[in-house]
Order: C-alpha cells, then structure tokens, then sequence
C-alpha cells in the first residue's frame, strides 16, 4: 500500500499533467483564426480545428487518469514505479 507522501506526489504529478493539457488546449482555441481571409482562410481554419483536436484528446486523456486516480485510486501503468 502507498504511503500518504507516495499518495501526493501521484496526485501532484497527474495535476501537473492536467493543468499542461488544459493550458494547451486553452492556447489551441486562441491560436483559432478570428476571420477568413483568403487564399489560406480554410487551411488556416482546418489547421486550428486540427490542433484543437489533438490537444482536447490530451487533455480527456489526463481527465481520465486524474480522475481514475481521484475518485477511484487507480494508478495509471506509467506511475506505478513511484
């Protein structure tokens, strides 16, 4: 069983890991372009849609494993070694 410093620092860890992909997310819907401008409005708009994508799939993905940790203390694969 994890002792209660072990126990923080996983949480510490996966915190971190939430708040990265939130902050990235949250960049990706600024980085949007405001108007379309052509020739390259709809590559620039496909191109922000893309990124916001990969970055909203990080951060489910940290949501997941912050969550599983929280609420039920599963301990993802990659931490376990702590």
């Amino acid at each position: 069983m994890a002792s209660n410093g072990e126990l923080g620092k996983l949480e510490r860890i996966l915190n971190e890991e939430l708040e990265r992909a939130y902050n990235a997310l949250m960049k990706a819907n600024k980085s949007a372009p405001s108007e379309f401008r052509l020739p390259d409005g709809m590559l620039r708009i496909q191109q922000a849609g893309d990124n916001h994508n990969r970055a909203l799939d990080v951060y489910l993905v940290a949501l997941k494993r912050f969550n599983d940790y929280a609420i039920r203390k599963i301990v993802p694969d990659d931490l376990k070694s702590l």
